[in-house]
This record gives structure tokens, C-alpha cells and sequence, in this order.
């Protein structure tokens, strides 16, 4: 997955423009990639727990979805801070 992530960099490494459109629309799909996860994680992660560990499964539980809601407002503060940054 690198690889070609770096392929795709290098085409337009001598056109900075170009390079920072290609550099946000990668950060923009591996951020809706994560976000589908993410809903997908929030939606079913009662039953996945209960398949792992059926004694503990609200403490883990709230634990899994406090960190996914987390991870996804770090990704909407990285977004802000490199628009603001452009």
C-alpha cells in the first residue's frame, strides 16, 4: 500500500501545487476508509465484544467507542489544521 502511495507522490514531486492536492486527496481517502470503519466498529462493536468476552462487555465497550469517537475528531482537527496550513 506504500508503494504505490509513493508512485503516485513522486509523479508530481516538482510541481509543489500538485503535490499538495495529491498529498490532501490521499489524507481524504484514507480518512473516509477510516471513518466507514469506524461506523462500522461503533455499530457492531457490542457483538464483537460478546464474542471475545462476555463478562466484561460495557466497560470495553464504552472503552472501543470513547476511542473511535477520539481517533475521528483527530482526524477532523488534522484536516482543519493542514486546510488552515494551505
Amino acid at each position: 500500500m506504500i508503494v504505490p502511495l509513493y508512485a503516485l507522490l513522486n509523479q508530481c514531486m516538482k510541481d509543489t501545487d500538485k503535490l499538495k492536492e495529491r498529498i490532501f486527496q490521499t489524507f481524504l481517502i484514507v480518512n473516509a476508509i477510516y471513518i466507514v470503519f469506524s461506523v462500522f466498529i461503533l455499530t457492531y462493536c457490542s457483538q464483537i465484544v460478546a464474542t471475545m468476552t462476555p463478562n466484561q462487555i460495557r466497560e470495553v465497550t464504552g472503552y472501543l467507542r470513547l476511542e473511535t469517537i477520539g481517533f475521528i475528531i483527530g482526524n477532523i482537527v488534522s484536516i482543519r489544521l493542514y486546510m488552515a496550513s494551505c
